[in-house]
């Protein structure tokens, strides 16, 4: 009840005469936005507490002061008193760790990091450095399935590189949009995207020849996907042009990953392996553990896909064993989904149950990896069918049909079609296969190959 009665004298003398002191600053805070000590303490502390800080007879302690800064909306390091160019040099510090943590994909601590400073980075004179911070978080929010949050935070830093006129972070941000946009499954958009961030690419004194080739192998995977893969195809070649003269061996390596892809689809499998073999060794010069599991899953794929699924089997089982150590559940599910494959097409298909049922649960709370959902119930589908398991089969094809659709892979969806043809076959229903195939051929004739 005091509280509230002194609340506006109170005001206009801390306006008039700031304090010094943690304590004090903390009562500044706390009665400009109305609480009690009762209320700022809330679930953590006691009244007590609060009032022997603000008295400046205890010092909060780190996670005292982190509790207190969010709870009065201001930033811990303002409310511990630094200095402004203390507060920007930490600031800079920060981001500049979570640029790091993100390069060696621990993105959930780089968020953390970022969250201690975003408050502060909210004053005049802090644009450039928000801006890092903008690119920095986006990136990170869409590495962990946070597309929207990831689109929202990279919109605002398009718009801040615009208004400063900074054609390197415009480029940037274009780029990052446009591979969220590719993960939502906004092909049109997300190659526009990428095209706009090459434009302004060219507009910088001094452009980024890393920043190129990651632009051109992010448009090779959007026209794998849209099947034109002769375009594909000169999109990595300019990419390894590039990462060539930069001489950096992970952006040759993340190129020659992206040749693989484009020369599997292409079917030139010997130039295929050769690039993910390339890519490996690089990958493991960098000590990148997380993509040398990558790459062993694209070998084990390779290996399967030419009559060897005997020797992909334990590729794909030290592929997934590096994701599960490296805490990934996405490469973890896509080396299981792979893994299911191999192990039908060498007989084993309990195994190849147990293992796309594994992908599928890893993968179920990410929307923008559907595709890869549906393959892993179209190996279950037929699993099944061999098995005579008519009825897991056509719940596991129907599943996998309506991934497909989600994602509008015409082609994959045709296949899903054509294998609840063979179910209706298996059952003696010739009309009902006979419709679904030609559902299936109609759909492919509209597709660009």
């Amino acid at each position: 009840m005091g509280d509230a009665k002194t609340l506006e004298s109170v005001r206009g003398v801390t306006r008039r005469e700031r304090a010094t002191g943690v304590g004090a600053r903390v009562r500044e805070a706390r009665l400009e936005i109305g609480l009690t000590q009762g209320e700022l303490g809330g679930s953590r502390f006691s009244k007590e507490y609060v009032s022997q800080v603000e008295l400046g007879k205890t010092r909060p302690s780190p996670a005292a002061l982190d509790w207190f800064a969010e709870r009065l909306g201001v930033g811990r390091m303002a409310l511990a008193g630094d200095s402004t160019a203390a507060i920007m040099a930490a600031c800079e510090a920060a981001v500049t760790r979570a640029e790091a943590e993100i390069e060696a994909h621990r993105d959930a601590e780089a968020l953390a990091e970022l969250e201690g400073v975003r408050d502060a980075l909210r004053s005049p004179g802090s644009e450039r450095l928000a801006l890092r911070l903008r690119l920095a978080r986006g990136w990170a929010l869409q590495n962990v399935g946070r597309l929207d949050d990831a689109l929202v935070e990279l919109a605002a830093a398009r718009q801040a590189a615009e208004q400063a006129g900074s054609g390197d972070a415009l480029a940037l941000a274009l780029y990052r949009i446009g591979v969220v946009r590719y993960k939502m499954g906004s092909l049109a958009t997300a190659a526009s995207l990428l095209d706009e961030a090459l434009r302004a690419c060219e507009t910088t004194v001094d452009p980024s020849d890393a920043l190129r080739a990651r632009i051109f192998n992010a448009r090779a995977k959007i026209r794998r996907r849209q099947k034109d893969f002769t375009a594909a195809a000169e999109d990595v070649e300019q990419a390894l042009e590039l990462a060539h003269a930069l001489n950096d061996d992970r952006v040759l390596a993340e190129t020659y990953l992206d040749a693989s892809l484009v020369a599997e689809r292409r079917n030139e499998y010997t130039r295929a392996r050769e690039h993910a073999e390339r890519s490996k060794a690089l990958f493991e010069r960098v000590a990148d553990h997380e993509y040398v599991g990558k790459l062993l899953n694209n070998l084990g794929q390779l290996r399967a896909i030419t009559g060897k699924p005997e020797e992909a089997v334990p590729l794909l089982r030290e592929s997934f064993r590096i994701a599960v150590e490296q805490d990934n559940r996405i490469d973890a599910a896509f080396a299981a989904s792979s893994l299911a494959s191999a192990r039908m097409h060498s007989g084993d298909l309990e195994g190849a149950i147990e293992s796309g049922y594994r992908a599928i649960e890893l993968l179920s709370s990410r929307e923008e990896y559907r595709e890869e959902e549906g393959n892993a119930q179209i190996v279950i589908g037929r699993a099944s069918l061999a098995l005579g398991r008519l009825d897991q089969a056509e719940s596991s094809f129907k599943a996998a049909a309506d991934c497909f659709a989600a994602v509008e892979t015409v082609s994959h969806l045709a296949g899903a079609w054509v294998a609840l043809g063979d179910v209706a076959h298996s059952r003696g229903e010739a009309a009902r296969a006979a419709e679904l195939y030609r559902q299936a051929a109609e759909a492919l004739q509209d597709v660009r190959w």
